[in-house]
């Protein structure tokens, strides 16, 4: 009676061992490997620079992943709000990103600073990696990446997120080549070699109406708008 309970035994274990050994290669077989990673949502960042701080790439084991710390180190670049990272089976990554918009540029010293729209500093640049307006007219001493500026500029970030909205909407937004915000009653954008005499907030896209009409001809010269509201538009063109 023991030899038989041994007996039976032995094949228990037998049979569990061979059952986990089918399921270890059962489970690192080819097809579980992943052979696809679907990016979503990444405009300003190549997929490349996101994988490699995520750390993950095809060919790899979904157990030698962790989602959830691939997507906190791919939160530490400037430009993420958020990502996610998610494993669908049986061999796909899909990683989701939501990027925080660009504003423009601000000059320090010889440098270059990307902010968005609350005035937090996503990066320093030798040079403006993205098509976007200089934004001048801003008051800081100092910057740290990842902070806002002083809290001196934030009426005039609001009125820059305003006007930024409203060449959005015109599809105007990268012929600008500046924005200066240095006296809100005299504010100035300026495209290709054409000076715009903007004047305050007011009516602001009606005037981007006029400027995108003038610029089809025009792209030297002072385009001065402060009297759009009473139909008057005053262009010297440079000869």
């Amino acid at each position: 009676m023991k030899k038989y309970g041994k007996t039976q035994v032995k094949k228990w274990i037998y049979g569990i061992g061979a059952v986990i050994l089918f399921g270890i290669i059962l489970l690192f077989l080819p097809i579980w490997y992943i052979q696809d990673i679907i990016l979503v949502g990444n405009h300003y960042y190549k997929g490349s620079e996101i994988l490699k701080v995520a750390a993950i790439d095809k060919g790899m084991h979904p157990l030698s992943i962790n989602t959830r710390a691939s997507g906190i180190a791919i939160e530490t670049l400037p430009f993420i709000q958020n990502a996610t990272v998610r494993y669908e089976f049986p061999n796909t990554l899909q990683v989701e990103v939501n990027e925080k918009r660009p504003l423009g540029y601000v000059t320090f010293h010889d440098r270059y600073l990307c902010i968005n729209g609350d005035g937090t500093v996503l990066e320093e640049s030798q040079e403006k990696r993205l098509k976007l307006p200089l934004l001048e007219g801003l008051q800081f001493e100092y910057f740290v990446i990842g902070e806002k500026l002083g809290i001196e500029n934030d009426e005039k970030i609001r009125l820059m997120n305003e006007m930024i909205a409203v060449l959005d909407k015109y599809s105007f937004t990268e012929k600008v080549t500046s924005i200066d915000l240095s006296n809100l009653e005299e504010i100035h954008l300026y495209v290709d070699k054409l000076d715009v005499i903007i004047g305050n907030i007011r009516d602001f896209d009606k005037k981007i109406k006029w400027l995108v009409k003038v610029h089809e001809g025009y792209t030297m010269g002072i385009l001065d708008l402060t009297s759009i509201a009473h139909g008057q538009a005053v262009l010297t063109p440079l000869d």
